[in-house]
């Protein structure tokens, strides 16, 4: 069996780019759909007479659909590929949310968001892999804290779409505009067919499946291996973590804008500066976590590129523990995207 593996210096400059600028825009647009949904809630709550409890759960469906994605995409990429994975998520989210904005009492728009939640947890997921993939791996954290900095982009801009709707038009009209404006990044689907290669260590991971040179063993890399070889403590600690602070920060940020418009009469342009600001502020902070995350990982190089995915999120979930679970998982490694595609979609 052919042990080269591929590496992040297989592509060339163009196609590194491509990978960067794809994922970027990816997330987002995909980022700019979860943030602007909650100036939308208002709205949506007196246009269909829905309790606070249904308003709720409009957000927690498309949160928990997203953990779905993030698990099925990252096994639909193991077997078609990461590329026709990341248009596949992209399609279905941008579908979901062009037909949410047609939604026409809570169940038809609940059902629309948890499909639209499973294209976003898919989309990111697998497009921290591949971007991850592409990305020098001597600066792999500052890498993923440049994509997350992107959020940066999508809150701001769902800020000022969100109050400007909210002001210009009518409660019927301004959600369903707001949804209808997340079906753009259907149009990113062009750019990815044409322009963005494949996965260099998905096509060579292939290329040995169909010669029969993979053992049966190595064909997969189950979820159940990250609890493995000594790696319990470290999942169980990781997970907990960012499902906390995923459960805290969605918890507040989702109704926010209903506080502040609704109940304590904010004027919309207060609302849009503070949001922009924060906004910044939290991109300074992605970046400085993504210098000091590749000093901590510069520490020790890591022995098994083709688990880029579970190198990525151990690197920006545990920091100096990325060698630790690169090296032992090295062993089992397939190039699978499966269990890296949860663990860095955005509900874990």
């Amino acid at each position: 069996m052919s042990t080269a593996i591929g590496t992040s210096e297989d592509y060339t400059a163009r196609q590194r780019y491509s990978i960067m600028i794809s994922a970027m825009l990816g997330y987002i647009l995909d980022f700019y759909d979860v943030l602007i949904f909650p100036f939308l809630l208002p709205a949506i709550q007196r246009s269909m007479s829905l309790s606070l409890a249904e308003v709720g759960s409009l957000q927690a469906l498309t949160l928990f659909g997203s953990a779905i994605g993030g698990a099925l995409f990252g096994i639909v990429g193991d077997r078609l590929g990461r590329k026709t994975s990341l248009q596949l998520t992209i399609a279905l989210f941008s579908v979901a949310a062009i037909i949410s904005a047609f939604a026409w009492n809570y169940w038809s728009l609940a059902v629309l968001r948890l499909i639209t939640g499973i294209g976003l947890g898919g989309e990111y997921g697998v497009g921290m892999v591949l971007f991850n993939e592409a990305w020098k791996k001597s600066s792999r954290g500052l890498g993923a804290a440049a994509l997350q900095g992107c959020a940066v982009i999508a809150s701001s801009t769902a800020s000022i779409v969100g109050i400007w709707l909210i002001a210009a038009f009518s409660d019927e009209w301004s959600w369903r505009i707001g949804l209808l404006s997340g079906g753009v990044p259907i149009l990113l689907i062009i750019f990815i067919r044409f322009f963005m290669p494949e996965s260099k260590i998905w096509l060579e991971y292939e290329a040995q499946r169909k010669a029969s040179q993979v053992t049966a063993e190595a064909r997969t890399l189950p979820l159940a291996d990250l609890f493995r070889n000594g790696l319990a403590r470290q999942t169980v600690i990781a997970f907990v973590w960012l499902m906390s602070y995923m459960l805290c920060y969605y918890s507040v940020v989702s109704f926010i804008p209903t506080l502040l418009l609704r109940d304590m009469h904010t004027p919309g342009d207060v609302v849009r500066t503070t949001a922009v600001l924060l906004s910044v502020v939290s991109g300074i902070c992605y970046l400085a976590n993504g210098f000091s995350m590749t000093g901590l990982a510069a520490a020790s190089e890591p022995s098994c590129p083709r688990c880029s995915g579970s190198g990525l999120w151990s690197v920006w979930l545990c920091g100096g523990a990325s060698s630790t679970w690169d090296r032992r998982l090295s062993g089992r490694c397939s190039g699978s995207t499966s269990a890296s595609a949860l663990a860095t979609s955005r509900w874990v």
